[in-house]
Parts: structure tokens; C-alpha cells; sequence
């Protein structure tokens, strides 16, 4: 490397080492896998379609007079405003709304969550007057389960159980022959999560993975279908929980169904819209983004017992018909409740 005065005709020479590039190699590659990998995302359309995007498709590709463009929209057709995907619980329901649950009829139907479904339909018997309430599960180890949590002056005239199995849409038919049009319908996960995901030697199977799907998304896609054909009802969607103290999978696998849940109840919230029974769709969150917000201890995970009967009141309740309220009927449809 030279410098020399710009009146000797040359003003600076660089030479680099011998057998040196100018620019290293392995920063070369680096840079270049990294474009490549960019443009490959782009071309497999690896990153997230605009919202332009989805509509242009749907135009083109999915020109069904059955079929409203928002549904293809990733935020499911919601305005800004009300397109959260998910937020904290916030506030309690007005007596003048727990008081139409009087001499109502409410549908649970889980029972994997015994001290939840309990508490739920404590609530809902002793604390709103309603005359009935039919929890669907499946099977006689999980009805017993719920009974034994429930104070003993809840009487069979109030609760009523039907074991389905698997057969759900025969046993909401059931319920509706005998009991009637429910205010509200409480969808809960029917099974635990796996105990395993990717441990050596005990990897979650296909198989294992499909039923984990079929019981904690299709299942509430099977109930929505239903439910919201039923006039003056109220539909809540809740995803999974993972047992305070547990450090296994389930805490992931847990959260893969909560933000799987946001699509479908935002999108199932603006098609029911469109519908003319008109079926306000929510969704309950019973496990937090991230682990060291999960309760801890017994009194924490009572704590957010109180906090989930909130909020199956707070988006279960009969909410003012937009005639009265516009502003107030819209507030609890396609939300995501974290409690």
C-alpha cells in the first residue's frame, strides 16, 4: 500500500496481499444464500399475501355468489378496529344482561375441564337464574368428574347430561328437542393435549397429531355449524389449557390451537353477521403467549376460574339487539379473550 503526492501523477495505491480476495468468500456465500432464500420465499409465496392480494384470488379464482370475499381476508374480514387478535379480559357484564339469562337454557359441552365446567354451570345456575343447563360429554368418567366439583343443591331439574361419545351434532339435536333454544353455547376441548411433541423416542405420531386437531379445532367447527343456525344465541369458543406446574409440550401445542382459533372465530364472527340469526361468535383463551404468565399455584389457578366464568358471562351473555344499541351490540363479536 502506497500514498503518494498528487504531483508525482499517482495520488493513492492499493495493493492487497497476495493470494487474499478482496472480498471474503464466506461473506459472499452468506449474502448470497440469504438472497436466494429471499427470492425462493417470495416465489412459493412463502411470506404473507396482502390483503390485496387475497382479494385479487378471490376475484379471479373463487367467483362464488356462495362465497364473501372477506372470508379470504387474513384479518377474516374485520375492520381494523375490531381485528385484535387477542387481548386481555377487561371488565364484567351489566346486570341488565346477566338478568335475561333468567329462565334461560345454557349449553356446555366439554368435560375434560372439570373444575371450569363446574364453575361454569355453578354460575350460570346459582348466580344467573338460568333454568337450564345441558352438559354434552363424552362419557361417564367426565360427567362424574364435573358432578363431583358441584355443590350438592344443584338438582337434576337444573342439570342435565347427555353422554354423546363423538356424536355431537345428534346430541345438540337432543338438547334442542327437549330443553330448547339455548341463550348460550360453551364449546370446550373434550381431551387433554398430548404429553409429548418432539421428546427422543417418544415423537408426537401423525396420527396422534390429527386427533389433537380433531379435538381441539373441528370439534368447535362442528358445533359453529349448528349453533349458528340457532336464533338468540350467544356461541363461545374455548381453546386448551395446560396445568399449572406442567413443563412439558403442551404449552406449545397449546398456543398452535389458540392462534389456529383466531382465524376461524374472527371469519365465523363476520359470516354469522351476514346470516339472519345473527350469532355473536367469541373465543376464551385459557393459556397465555408466554409460560411465566401461566399460574403457578392453586390460588392463581382459582383466581383465573373467577376470570373464565367472567368471561363466558361477558361474551355468553345476551347482548342488546343492534336496534337498540348499535354501538354496543358490536363490541363482543370475533374477539379473543385471554383470562
Amino acid at each position: 500500500m502506497q500514498f503518494e503526492d498528487s504531483d508525482s501523477g499517482t495520488w493513492l495505491q492499493l495493493v492487497p496481499p497476495e493470494g487474499s480476495p478482496f472480498l471474503p468468500a464466506a461473506q459472499v456465500e452468506k449474502v448470497a444464500d440469504g438472497v436466494g432464500k429471499g427470492v425462493i420465499s417470495h416465489l412459493h409465496l412463502g411470506a404473507m399475501p396482502t390483503e390485496a392480494d387475497v382479494a385479487q384470488a378471490t376475484v379471479f379464482f373463487l367467483a362464488d355468489r356462495a362465497v364473501s370475499g372477506e372470508t379470504f381476508m387474513p384479518s377474516g374480514g374485520l375492520r381494523v378496529e375490531r381485528s385484535n387478535t387477542e387481548r386481555e379480559l377487561f371488565g364484567s357484564p351489566k346486570q341488565e344482561r346477566l338478568d335475561k339469562m333468567k329462565g334461560k337454557t345454557v349449553w356446555v359441552l366439554g368435560g375434560h375441564l372439570a373444575d371450569y365446567v363446574a364453575e361454569t354451570i355453578r354460575a350460570m345456575i346459582e348466580d344467573c337464574a338460568v333454568a337450564h343447563v345441558v352438559l354434552i360429554t363424552g362419557n361417564r368418567a367426565r360427567e362424574k368428574a364435573v358432578r363431583d366439583l358441584l355443590p350438592k343443591s344443584i338438582t337434576n331439574d337444573a342439570l342435565h347430561v347427555l353422554v354423546a361419545g363423538d356424536g355431537i351434532e345428534e346430541a345438540m339435536d337432543e338438547a334442542l328437542a327437549q330443553w330448547g333454544r339455548p341463550t348460550t353455547v360453551v364449546s370446550m376441548p373434550p381431551e387433554p393435549l398430548p404429553e409429548r411433541l418432539f421428546d427422543e423416542g417418544a415423537v408426537l405420531a401423525t396420527q396422534d397429531f390429527a386427533q389433537m386437531v380433531e379435538d381441539q379445532v373441528t370439534r368447535h367447527y362442528r358445533v359453529a355449524r349448528k349453533a349458528s343456525l340457532y336464533d338468540q344465541c350467544q356461541l363461545v369458543l374455548v381453546s386448551p389449557d395446560v396445568p399449572y406446574g406442567s413443563d412439558g409440550p403442551g404449552f406449545a401445542l397449546a398456543n398452535f390451537v389458540k392462534t389456529s382459533l383466531h382465524a376461524f372465530t374472527a371469519t365465523l364472527a363476520v359470516e354469522n353477521e351476514r346470516l339472519v340469526h345473527d350469532v355473536p361468535v367469541n373465543q376464551i383463551n385459557l393459556t397465555r403467549r408466554v409460560r411465566s404468565e401461566e399460574p403457578r399455584n392453586q390460588e392463581e389457578h382459582e383466581e383465573e376460574l373467577r376470570r373464565f366464568v367472567r368471561g363466558v358471562l361477558l361474551v355468553g351473555a345476551p347482548l342488546p339487539d343492534a336496534q337498540d344499541s348499535r354501538y354496543r351490540s358490536k363490541i363482543y363479536r370475533g374477539t379473543s379473550i385471554t383470562v
